[in-house]
């Protein structure tokens, strides 16, 4: 079989699938339609090497990228110019299309009508064409719109997973009532959510730390939030580090803490938190969070920009140090028995297998990985 997957560039998030499938397949191939921008290196992002990546801008090369387009059994189209595939639509071939949610901003829903025409011509009806869903909400979004309605995929991003030889291991190495939080400090990831927790933890009596990895234009905030609540002993700004570096502080810290609203596609830092042994608690909106965890099992789960609702589940699991370790198992088992790379490619190409021989394929799986997408609301009230 082969397979062809565009995206904008390749990086250590994308490695694992696409290894996954360069193994499994007699022809694997990752076009890469764009450089990495400055901003993710200054986050610790690398390019990793791999002998399947093609830049779409080698000259040398785009003869050969254009033909595997053509003649590829399937093709995933990720964040990449839409006209790489708009022929092999429109000769009827399978077309992949791997996206996170389109709305992504409540406040802005009067310009979606504007690019439904755009939408509409990038995802034409008749054509053989299926969705990959990096995120919960994404089938509802296109569906809203008329789209892929039925065509849909559970899907996501699958970095790295770790096995370790003896997880109660892991767990004995964590530093006690340890919480972390990592990502880019823009304000649509809520990290001053993070410090108001520790600061209404400090208030209740919990001898907590926060260590907090990342850069952006919220840090400047949020250092004087720490100094106003005067946490300076208690949360750590750590910077910006590489992927290995913050895998080990995931791998020391108790409770991982996931704040972002609807704008969070997937967050493939809860994938890695989990894998590492943390308990998480994330907000409802984040497109990773209905797909990976379970509420009160593998995880906690609080209403987006809830602060009560977070601190009452952190106390939860300081409390409950036993609850809190069954999570972080239930949590590793998640990632490692199913939502993982391996998973997700061996899935996929069954799928492909099925379309191409005329069945039907969104009932092979009855949960993770390439299961049927439902319409998911990405409102509280509706959750509950």
């Amino acid at each position: 079989m082969k397979i062809v997957f565009l995206s904008n560039y390749f990086n250590h998030h994308q490695k694992p699938l696409s290894d996954a499938l360069y193994r499994m397949t007699d022809k694997y191939l990752f076009v890469a339609t764009a450089q990495m921008s400055e901003e993710r290196k200054r986050l610790g992002y690398q390019t990793p090497e791999a002998a399947y990546v093609v830049y779409l801008d080698d000259a040398s090369r785009r003869a050969e990228i254009t033909t595997a387009i053509e003649e590829a059994d399937a093709v995933i189209l990720g964040s990449a110019p839409p006209e790489l595939v708009r022929k092999r639509l429109k000769s009827g071939k399978l077309v992949f299309r791997y996206s996170e949610r389109l709305i992504k901003h409540k406040d802005a829903s009067w310009k979606y009508p504007l690019q439904r025409l755009k939408w509409g011509r990038n995802n034409p009806r008749k054509a053989q064409l299926y969705l990959l869903c990096a995120g919960a909400f994404v089938a509802a979004d296109y569906a809203a719109y008329g789209l892929l309605r039925g065509n849909a995929f559970r899907f996501g991003y699958f970095p790295q997973t770790v096995k370790y030889p003896d997880f109660s291991d892991l767990l004995k190495k964590k530093k006690p009532a340890s919480l972390l939080w990592v990502g880019r400090f823009l304000s649509w990831k809520h990290p001053e959510l993070a410090v108001k927790a520790v600061k209404a933890l400090k208030d209740s009596g919990f001898d907590v730390t926060l260590d907090m990895i990342g850069t952006g234009g919220e840090e400047a905030t949020v250092k004087k939030m720490i100094c106003s609540y005067r946490l300076e002993d208690r949360v750590r700004l750590l910077g910006a580090m590489p992927y290995d570096k913050v895998r080990g502080y995931m791998e020391q810290a108790e409770i991982f803490l996931c704040t972002s609203d609807q704008q969070e596609g997937w967050g493939a830092v809860i994938n890695e938190a989990m894998n590492s042994g943390c308990a998480v608690a994330a907000s409802h909106n984040i497109g990773a969070v209905p797909y990976l965890l379970e509420d009160g099992k593998n995880g906690e789960v609080f209403e987006c920009g809830n602060l009560t609702m977070l601190t009452e589940k952190l106390v939860l699991l300081l409390n409950n140090p036993g609850l809190r370790a069954q999570m972080s198992v239930n949590a590793y088992h998640t990632v490692t028995e199913l939502w993982n790379a391996e998973v997700a490619a061996e899935r996929l190409l069954k799928v492909v297998e099925m379309i191409q021989k005329g069945k039907p394929a969104n009932e092979l799986f009855a949960e993770g990985p390439c299961s049927s997408a439902g319409i998911l609301s990405d409102s509280w009230k509706d959750r509950c």
